[in-house]
């Protein structure tokens, strides 16, 4: 999983789960002054995010591991092979096959 998190430190991430919920909480506040003798100027921008997910069933809870980076949070959570997709052949039929035969003859 991830998130976009732009301006957000780290240590103002809360990731934490209980049961089968995840629950993301970040907050951001920057302030910038500027200003010379004549004028100052001040700005202050601030703002919350908060996610909660249901995990999905099989998976492993205890092993999630995040990531920050360049304000892209990043959540990996193995799952049980139970979980993996597979891929499911498609088998031809005698009929279809000796139609493929007979065109590429």
């Amino acid at each position: 999983m991830r998130f976009d998190l732009p301006g957000v430190e780290p240590k103002d991430i809360d990731v934490a789960v209980a049961g089968d919920t995840l629950t993301i909480r970040a907050s951001r506040e920057r302030r910038s002054d500027d200003g010379n003798r004549d004028f100052q100027m001040r700005e202050v921008s601030y703002g919350r995010f908060e996610r909660s997910l249901t995990l999905p069933k099989g998976g492993d809870s205890g092993e999630i591991k995040a990531r920050n980076q360049h304000g892209v949070l990043e959540l990996i959570m193995p799952a049980s092979p139970e979980l993996a997709g597979r891929k499911i052949r498609i088998g031809i039929g005698v009929e279809e096959k000796r139609q493929v035969e007979h065109q590429t003859a």
